[in-house]
């Protein structure tokens, strides 16, 4: 008697020990490329995420840009892609074309607190394909023109406001540079022409595009050469510098900055160079074309693999780092991608970022990258004289229309 009471004694102290233990928590890897001033808040963010969610526990990987994409590749083959990643338009194209992404549309649609008209829209755009979300962004950028009050002042010309046209900016580019310069002195009415991703705004300005929807070179036609001449005729005019083939960006910055550029294009790390190198500027939005706005926005997202094994838990964490209070303390060196997020910005940051409201996203097709090589290098001989504008776009169509049709079929 007393063996078969302590073998029912033992059994239930078993029993009563199996249900009141905890279950392990779901382990999730999320991974970043972060920059080292960027790892703290975000593993911070972590930590809190996991300390109010003890049945999950998220750790996080960073590696460096250039070795994260290779990275991804390699677990892609292995099928061991992380739960939750960092995915960069143009860069994550294979992944967001190829199938490898989780659908979110079923947890956005049940989530009462996700907010989707808080999230940049641009983001959202390029994120949904045929009508699947398959992201939500972190941070986002756009071009905008800086102007130097002061030479407008001088010359006499009006600020630039909302609404006003490319026929407007060349015309005060023009304006100044004819009334500033002389007796030694050049002042450039307007500086910095990108043959990257923002270049496709500026094609879209003029009815034309850099990447079409069905993935080839666009800007072949006179949409094309009519956004070319656009800037090649201040070249010739001397109103505008040649844009330098290495780096456009960095020379028209420093034109700007020196007082010799009344007008620079700039994306948003520009408004913390001019405001540390105590410029004083303003931010005007982006001109209006012949074919109405032009603006072309990019940015980061989170994604889910699809085939993680805890979708409910990774939808959870990738929610949660999106969110207007988490992006507030995490994005630290841009925009963040949620418009309840911004209450930290500096104010010309939240000027910058009212500006680029409502760009299109930029066409990150896979082959982009190498299209904007491609771009980059004819036009340069474009700019400097070597190369007339039909036979520059007939070889950028050539060879970026052969670079995505490699692409696409890999």
């Amino acid at each position: 008697m007393k063996l078969k009471q302590f073998i029912a004694v033992a059994f239930t102290t078993l029993c009563l020990g199996a249900g009141t233990s905890r279950a392990q928590p779901v382990e999730l890897t999320f991974a970043n490329a972060l920059s080292l001033p960027q790892v703290e808040p975000y593993q911070r963010a972590v930590d809190e995420f996991n300390a109010a969610n003890p049945d999950i526990k998220v750790k996080m990987i960073n590696t460096p840009w250039v070795e994260y994409w290779q990275q991804r590749r390699v677990d892609t083959a292995s099928g061991k892609l992380p739960d939750v990643w960092l995915f960069v338009p143009g860069f994550g194209a294979e992944w967001l074309y190829g199938n490898k992404l989780l659908p979110l549309n079923k947890y956005t649609d049940a989530d009462p607190t996700i907010n989707l008209p808080d999230a940049n829209q641009t983001m959202l755009k390029y994120m949904t394909l045929n009508g699947k979300l398959y992201g939500i962004g972190y941070d986002f950028n756009g071009q905008v023109v800086y102007y130097n009050p002061k030479l407008f002042d001088e010359a006499g010309v009006a600020y630039p406001k909302d609404g006003w046209t490319t026929d407007d900016l060349a015309t005060a580019a023009r304006t100044i540079s004819k009334k500033l310069n002389g007796n030694g002195r050049k002042v450039w009415g307007f500086a910095g022409a990108s043959a990257e991703w923002v270049f496709e705004g500026w094609f879209r300005g003029f009815n034309s595009r850099m990447i079409t929807d069905d993935g080839k070179y666009g800007a072949n036609n006179e949409g094309g050469a009519q956004t070319i001449s656009f800037f090649m005729d201040m070249i010739k005019d001397g109103v505008m510098p040649i844009p330098d083939q290495k780096d456009p960006n960095a020379q028209a910055q420093s034109l700007f900055i020196g007082g010799t550029a009344a007008m620079a294009l700039g994306v948003g790390h520009a408004t913390y160079i001019f405001s540390d190198a105590g410029v004083d500027f303003g931010i005007a939005r982006l001109p209006v074309g012949p074919a109405g706005q032009v603006g072309t926005g990019l940015g980061g997202a989170y994604v889910i693999s699809a085939d993680t094994r805890y979708p409910d838990a990774a939808y959870k964490f990738l929610a949660y780092i999106t969110s207007g209070p988490v992006l507030a303390k995490v994005v630290t060196t841009g925009v963040p991608a949620r418009t309840s997020a911004w209450g930290k910005l500096s104010d010309r940051m939240t000027e910058f970022a009212g500006k680029v409201q409502g760009f299109e996203p930029f066409n990150a097709v896979k082959g982009s990258f190498q299209v904007m090589d491609i771009q980059k290098r004819v036009l340069s001989e474009v700019w400097n004289g070597s190369k007339d504008v039909p036979a520059g776009l007939a070889q950028i169509a050539t060879e970026a229309d052969a670079a995505l049709a490699k692409a696409a079929a890999k």
